[in-house]
């Protein structure tokens, strides 16, 4: 687990709330603070839809749209959290050339993004959940590593806190 200090916040909330950097992680909860508290879940409603849904999980891209009108205006929100997990297409962008993609199709771990904004601060803290205890962190530390390239690809600013 890292945490990475963000320093140019425009441009890396423009990438998660805008473009689609993110789009094919999946919501796993988003609370945002502005004058009142907005909190998704994403777990998908199977009673909503006629047919049943493909997919139990939400994808980021389909919430991001309801988060952006909600905070869009002249202030910005007091907090901000937003945890999203890897979808296998993310993990696999991120992961493949990564030395532990095979070990990861193995294991199947669940991989976690948190974005987390208060005064005026955007942190991103990287997490990782193994359906097993296990000692070996190689594929924490590629996760990790993989998620610090990607955020400075995008062109976003950031150091380890």
């Amino acid at each position: 687990m890292i945490l990475l200090k963000i320093s140019e916040i425009q441009k890396a909330m423009a990438h998660l709330l805008i473009r689609d950097a993110f789009d094919e992680c999946y919501l796993e909860q988003a609370e945002v603070l502005t004058f009142a508290k907005l909190t998704m879940q994403g777990g998908r409603n199977p009673n909503w839809y006629d047919e049943a849904p493909a997919d139990d999980g939400v994808r980021w891209k389909e919430c991001k749209p309801t988060i952006f009108t909600y905070i869009k205006g002249d202030r910005t929100p007091t907090m901000m959290r937003i945890s999203l997990k890897a979808s296998a297409e993310f993990a696999e962008k991120l992961l493949e050339n990564s030395g532990v993609y095979d070990l990861y199709l193995q294991e199947k771990p669940m991989l976690q993004l948190q974005f987390r904004y208060e005064k005026q601060e955007l942190v991103f803290v990287t997490g990782i959940t193994h359906a097993e205890f296990t000692m070996d962190k190689r594929i924490e530390f590629a996760w990790d590593a993989a998620v610090e390239q990607y955020v400075r690809s995008l062109g976003v600013g950031a150091e380890r806190g």
